[in-house]
Formats: C-alpha cells, sequence, structure tokens
C-alpha cells in the first residue's frame, strides 16, 4: 500500500491520487466486477470482466465510456 495507513483495497492508487491526476478518465483493471471510483471531476472505473466474477459467462460487465470535448465523461456500464 501507499501512504501511512493500510488500504482495503488491492490497487494501489488512492483517492487523492485519482482526484489529482488531472485525467478525464482513468481505467482500472484487476477486479472482476465493475464499480465506479470516481473522485471529483475525474471518472475513475472498473468495468469489470466479460465472464463475471463466478467465470461462468453470467453477470459479465464492460464500461462504454465516451470522451467528448466540451462535455462531461460518461461511462456506461455494458452487460454480456
Amino acid at each position: 500500500h501507499r501512504g501511512s495507513s493500510p488500504s482495503i483495497y488491492a490497487s494501489i492508487i488512492t483517492p487523492e491520487e485519482i482526484c489529482n491526476s488531472g485525467y478525464d478518465y482513468i481505467a482500472l483493471g484487476h477486479w472482476h466486477f465493475n464499480c465506479d471510483v470516481t473522485c471529483g471531476d475525474v471518472k475513475a472505473c472498473y468495468s469489470g470482466s466479460p465472464f463475471g466474477p463466478t467465470q461462468n459467462g453470467e453477470g459479465g460487465t464492460g464500461a462504454l465510456v465516451r470522451l467528448v470535448p466540451g462535455t462531461e465523461t460518461t461511462v456506461e456500464t455494458v452487460y454480456f
């Protein structure tokens, strides 16, 4: 982990790093379920896995990200 306190998350990126990144969107991986960890104006999401958390093909997810200059970044969960 980073910082002075342990994190419950497997990711090494902190909410502060997301907020201060200056990016419009950060795509995160490794988790097999979708999760929005947006911080401030920076969208940040785990897209999930097309195979789902149980790896049996049920409940799989992905992310449809729309980055259009001059508009807010949107992230839509896509189900397989």
